[in-house]
């Protein structure tokens, strides 16, 4: 199981454990390992990791409910472009505005904004919590 996957599930209990959620913030920041959005990254590793976080991203962008996220991760092994529209699709999100999303350079944009950004707080930014 990828270390970043272990890391999503721990934060779970977090969520359901905490009575006061302004001791806390979780913000997630994309750091694919795929280098068609990641420059850096061996060729390889994740292939649809890009197309993943850009999935994330229109998801959020229709305020999703997180289930995709979950769903990215349970799923990641077999993801593949149909399986990121079923996804969408079983959120129950608006396939047109998703689709528009997913395609544009925005959303491509705002995965490797993210990847600049994490990569000049960490040396092993994937594996980390900071």
């Amino acid at each position: 199981m990828p270390s970043l996957q272990k890391r999503s599930e721990n934060f779970e209990g977090v969520h359901l454990e905490s009575s006061d959620y302004a001791e806390f913030k979780i913000v997630y920041k994309f750091f694919p390992l795929d280098p068609s959005c990641n420059e850096g990254t061996p060729y390889g590793q994740h292939l649809m990791a890009c197309d993943a976080a850009k999935a994330a991203v229109c998801a959020a962008q229709q305020q999703s409910s997180g289930d995709s996220h979950d769903q990215l991760f349970e799923n990641q092994q077999s993801l593949y472009e149909e399986k990121l529209f079923q996804i969408a699709e079983e959120e129950k999100l608006d396939m047109d505005k998703f689709g528009a999303c997913f395609y544009s350079k925005s959303a491509l944009n705002e995965v490797k904004k993210d990847t600049q950004k994490v990569r000049r707080f960490q040396s092993k930014p994937h594996q980390q919590c900071f």
